[in-house]
């Protein structure tokens, strides 16, 4: 089993809650060029199209809400081992790392600067995130889903 995929534009609400769940997911809106990133990169391309249903290396998704699209992710390719919630960027994919709060001052607003204390950066496109109102969303809306790790936090 994998646990690389690349998602489709018929999936960009999968593939953040991939993210989110942090496994490793890759978001191409370019059908002719899809194929080719998903055999350099090893990943397993991610649709709703109905023409790519029988196709090799392509797993179809029938399901049209996201959150049941994750669900039947998880549970077909047995991911919940792998599931490490807020372990990559939701923007680029890129994996998070701590960084200390000093160096990002000049990077956040004043008032999220001064009212939270753990940050994390993507090593990748260097988007700055926090455990704030939206994360908690996040957390819920994981938590709803019962993926692992969500009730936990």
């Amino acid at each position: 089993m994998t646990d690389r995929f690349i998602c489709d534009r018929t999936l960009g609400q999968l593939c953040k809650l991939l993210r989110m769940c942090g496994i490793d997911s890759g978001y191409c809106d370019r059908s002719n060029e899809i194929s080719v990133i998903a055999r350099r990169e090893n990943r397993v391309i991610l649709t709703r199209n109905s023409r790519f249903r029988e196709k090799p290396g392509i797993f179809f998704i029938e399901p049209a809400d996201p959150g049941q699209q994750l669900k039947l992710i998880i549970n077909k390719f047995r991911l919940r081992p792998a599931v490490k919630l807020f372990h990559r960027c939701l923007q680029c994919n890129g994996r998070l790392v701590s960084i200390k709060k000093t160096r990002i001052q000049d990077r956040v607003p004043y008032y999220i600067y001064t009212h939270h204390v753990q940050f994390h950066i993507c090593r990748d496109c260097r988007h700055i995130y926090w455990p704030g109102s939206h994360y908690q969303n996040m957390l819920r809306k994981l938590s709803k889903l019962k993926i692992a790790g969500a009730v936990d936090k």
